[in-house]
C-alpha cells in the first residue's frame, strides 16, 4: 500500500532547504510518515495608500482627529440628515425657546483623548441625494456661520453622550416652522433643513469618538415652553431612511508609512496598516506551481505586530482583528474563497497575545487553504492579497513585521499531501 507523504512548508527563504524541520500531520503524529525536504518560499509585503471607501450610511460614524508620526494626521467628520418625530405637532400659543441641543450617542472611543478639540456644527447648504454615491472623501457645501462652535472641548471615554448647544437664532427659526407645511412631513423638513455637518479639529489630536446615529439617543432636542406646554421638548431624530456620511481628511506627508510608500520597495521589513482609508499592506506570493500535484490540507498565514511595548502602541492600540482581501484587477476587493460570513471565525484574523524572545506581542493568524490550493493550481483570482483593518471606521492602526523582517517575518505554513 502506498503511503501518503505529508510535508510542512514554512515560508522563510526563497527556494531554500530545511532538512532539520520536524514534520507532523494534522494530529501532530509523525511516526508513520516518510519525510522529504522542506521547500521554502519568500513572501513579499509592501505598504500602499488605501482607496477611498463608501462613507454612506455606516453603522456608526467617527468624530475626532489623530496625529500619529507613524501614519500622519487623520480627521473624521460627518454629515447627516434629520427627520421630525411627530407630524403637525402643536407647540401651543406664545412658544418661548429655552435651547436647542445636538445630542450624540457615544458608543466607543479610540486613543487617549487627552487633547483639546475645537468642535463645530454647520448647516448643510445643499441637499443629500438618496441615489448618489458618497465616499469618505465627500465634501458638501455648508452655511456660515456655524450653528455651534466650541473651543478646547474634552472628549471622555466614560461619556454616554456628547451634547452641543446650537445657536438660539436657529432654535427660534425651528420654532417658527411649527404650524407650517415644513412640519407636515420629514420630506418637507429635509427640504427646509438639509442636515448637519459636525467636525472636530486638534493640532495634537489623540483620539476618535464613535457615535451611533440611528438611535433615539442621538437627536436634536428643541427645549421650549408656551402658554399651553411648560418645560417640554420636541426631538428631531436620524431615521434609517436618513442619509449619513462619514468624511475622512488625511495628511500622511513625512510619516513613517508614507516614507515607505515613497521608497517604492516591494519587500519591506516593516509594513503599515491603518483604518479610515489610510494605509494597507499588499502581500505577494511566489510561484507555487511546482506544487501542483499536491493537495493542500491546511495553509496558515501568521502576521506579527512590530512595535509592541511602545508608548505609541499604548496610545493608539492595535486592531482586535485584521482582514485579508484579494484584489480584482486593481479595481476592487474580493473575499478569499476561505471566508464565509456564517463562519468568519474559522477564517481567523483575531489578535492573540504571544511571547516572543521574552516579550509579549500580538499575532494574527489566517486559514487560507482554498486560496493557496487555487494559487498552486493557477486558478486564483490574484497573486496579491491586501491586509487591512477588519473595520475601516474604527481608527485602528498597526505596524507589522513585513516579508523581509530578519527574525520574525510574515509566515506561511502549508500542510499538504503529495499525490503519487
Amino acid at each position: 500500500m502506498n503511503k501518503f507523504l505529508v510535508l510542512l512548508i514554512t515560508v522563510v527563504a526563497f527556494f531554500s532547504c530545511n532538512k532539520d524541520a520536524t514534520l507532523v500531520d494534522e494530529n501532530l503524529n509523525n511516526d508513520l510518515l516518510d519525510f522529504e525536504k522542506v521547500d521554502s518560499f519568500k513572501l513579499k509585503s509592501y505598504t500602499i495608500k488605501d482607496n477611498t471607501a463608501n462613507g454612506k450610511n455606516l453603522s456608526n460614524v467617527l468624530l475626532g482627529s489623530i496625529n500619529d508620526p507613524r501614519f500622519g494626521s487623520s480627521k473624521a467628520s460627518f454629515y447627516s440628515q434629520m427627520s421630525i418625530t411627530q407630524n403637525a405637532f402643536e407647540l401651543g400659543s406664545n412658544p418661548v425657546l429655552d435651547s436647542v441641543v445636538l445630542i450624540l450617542d457615544q458608543v466607543k472611543t479610540y486613543g487617549s483623548l487627552n487633547a483639546n478639540f475645537d468642535l463645530a456644527v454647520y448647516r448643510l447648504n445643499q441637499e443629500i441625494l438618496s441615489d448618489e454615491t458618497y465616499d469618505n472623501s465627500t465634501v458638501l457645501n455648508l452655511t456660515s456661520p456655524p450653528l455651534a462652535s466650541l473651543s478646547n472641548y474634552k472628549f471622555s471615554s466614560t461619556n454616554k453622550e456628547v451634547r452641543i448647544r446650537l445657536d438660539d437664532s436657529f432654535g427660534n427659526e425651528l420654532i417658527n416652522q411649527f404650524g407650517t407645511t415644513v412640519m407636515k412631513s420629514s420630506d418637507n423638513f429635509k427640504a427646509f433643513f438639509n442636515g448637519i455637518y459636525v467636525t472636530a479639529a486638534s493640532v495634537s489630536g489623540d483620539g476618535i469618538v464613535n457615535f451611533n446615529l440611528i438611535t433615539d439617543n442621538s437627536r436634536m432636542a428643541l427645549y421650549f415652553s408656551s402658554d399651553v406646554l411648560t418645560d417640554t421638548v420636541y426631538n428631531y431624530v436620524i431615521e434609517n431612511t436618513d442619509i449619513s456620511i462619514n468624511q475622512y481628511t488625511k495628511n500622511s506627508a513625512g510619516s513613517e508609512a508614507q516614507i515607505e510608500v515613497d521608497n517604492g520597495t516591494d519587500n519591506e521589513e516593516i509594513s503599515y496598516i491603518s483604518s479610515m482609508s489610510n494605509f494597507k499592506t499588499a502581500l505577494e506570493f511566489p510561484d507555487l506551481s511546482a506544487l501542483n500535484k499536491n493537495i493542500v490540507n491546511k495553509a496558515q498565514l501568521t502576521i506579527y505586530q512590530a512595535d509592541y511595548g511602545t508608548s505609541l502602541s499604548n496610545t493608539f492600540p492595535e486592531p482586535d482583528q485584521l482582514f485579508l482581501f484579494q484584489n480584482n484587477n486593481d479595481t476592487g476587493l474580493l473575499f478569499l474563497p476561505d471566508f464565509t460570513i456564517g463562519a468568519a471565525s474559522l477564517f481567523g484574523g483575531s489578535k492573540e497575545l504571544v511571547e516572543i524572545n521574552g516579550q509579549n506581542t500580538y499575532k494574527y493568524t489566517f486559514n487560507i487553504t482554498k486560496y493557496i490550493q487555487n494559487l498552486i493550481n493557477g486558478t486564483a483570482d490574484s497573486e496579491t492579497l491586501f491586509i487591512t483593518d477588519f473595520s475601516n471606521n474604527e481608527g485602528n492602526r498597526i505596524k507589522i513585521n513585513g516579508g523581509a523582517h530578519p527574525s520574525l517575518p510574515i509566515k506561511l505554513e502549508l500542510l499538504f499531501t503529495k499525490q503519487n
